[in-house]
């Protein structure tokens, strides 16, 4: 499941969907909904979860400039929630400004661009303007 696969990886529902859904429409086979002790809940196949452990070991750390959300939010002294929601507003057409990568402990989080930052930075400074 969704579940055992990120407590197995240590990330996060959503980085394993982000990785999943991109074989949704080519390997429809490899999802299946089953029956457990807690209700219905989507499986992946060994062939998905083999891609997906892989991908998230390929993961490397965050080069110079890219920061996560809690890390930029400390940085602008602003909530969580205004820096994602400023970000989020580039995310479909700009997806290469977001990407996963490992922090301490080996967890993967999302982070922004140099180029996305400098976005929300100038949005936040234009805010208090």
């Amino acid at each position: 499941t969704k579940n055992g696969l990120a407590q197995e990886l240590k990330i996060s529902y959503e980085t394993i969907n982000k990785i999943a859904d991109k074989h949704r429409a080519t390997h429809p086979n490899w999802f299946h909904v089953y029956m457990t002790a807690t209700g219905l809940q989507e499986h992946f196949s060994p062939e998905l979860c083999d891609i997906i452990r892989n991908k998230i070991a390929e993961e490397e750390h965050a080069p110079e400039g890219w920061l996560t959300t809690g890390a930029f939010a400390l940085e602008l002294k602003k909530h969580d929630q205004t820096i994602k929601r400023i970000a989020e507003q580039h995310l479909a057409t700009q997806p290469d400004w977001f990407h996963a990568y490992k922090v301490v402990g080996g967890q993967s989080r999302n982070h922004y661009s140099p180029e996305l930052c400098d976005i929300i930075r100038q949005a936040v400074k234009d805010k208090r303007s």
